[in-house]
């Protein structure tokens, strides 16, 4: 199932291109990405679009960078949750 979701993943249009740094943390990233969209029932496309966005904000101001992709998760989850209310 992962693999799949991933692979699907992989064919998205990247909305900001500057929002992954290299091949690992791309991948990092959209798993982090289809792991979301699986959990809130939403389309991968939206959940990219919203993540990348939130990943470029949140990369502008870290300073370490090993747990960004769980405090972008959150951030989108959040923001996510109240556009569906």
């Amino acid at each position: 199932m992962e693999i799949e979701v991933v692979n699907d993943v992989r064919k998205l249009t990247v909305h900001h291109a500057d929002a992954f740094r290299d091949d690992a943390d791309r991948k990092r990233h959209l798993v982090a990405i289809a792991e979301l969209a699986e959990e809130m029932r939403l389309p991968v496309e939206q959940v990219c679009s919203c993540y990348e966005a939130v990943l470029t904000e949140m990369r502008k101001e870290a300073r370490i960078e090993d747990f960004l992709d769980i405090f972008v998760a959150r951030r989108v989850r959040e923001q996510l949750r109240i556009r569906a209310h």
